[in-house]
């Protein structure tokens, strides 16, 4: 488990920022497939609420999180949404932070 201080540090360097819907990449890893229906209803909570879910990213804008929020934004005619680059992670650490969220999300969490 990371210190305290490890943590603070990557807190303190925790930025969101703009990115071009058209820079992001998505992920050929990414399982989650939705639907259309799944689609608008994020389009729909976007346009209503904002976009409040920055996208996660990997330091060469392939997305990491919320591949759902960008076929959104597509659908909405966004030209740059919130994103938070986790750079500080390597590439089998950004696999395992996949795994174990898809595992929380399915009831099946080993965290």
């Amino acid at each position: 488990m990371p210190n305290n201080k490890a943590v603070r540090a990557q807190l303190e360097n925790l930025r969101v920022a703009l990115c071009a819907v058209s820079a992001l990449k998505p992920n050929r890893r990414n399982a989650r497939i939705r639907s259309d229906k799944q689609i608008h209803q994020i389009a729909r909570s976007c346009s209503e609420f904002g976009f409040t879910n920055p996208l996660l990213i990997d330091r060469n804008n392939q997305i990491v999180a919320g591949h759902g929020w960008v076929e959104a934004a597509k659908l909405l005619g966004l030209e740059v949404i919130p994103t938070i680059c986790i750079d500080h992670l390597s590439e089998a650490q950004v696999r395992a932070r996949h795994r174990r969220q898809q595992d929380a999300l399915a009831g099946q969490c080993r965290c």
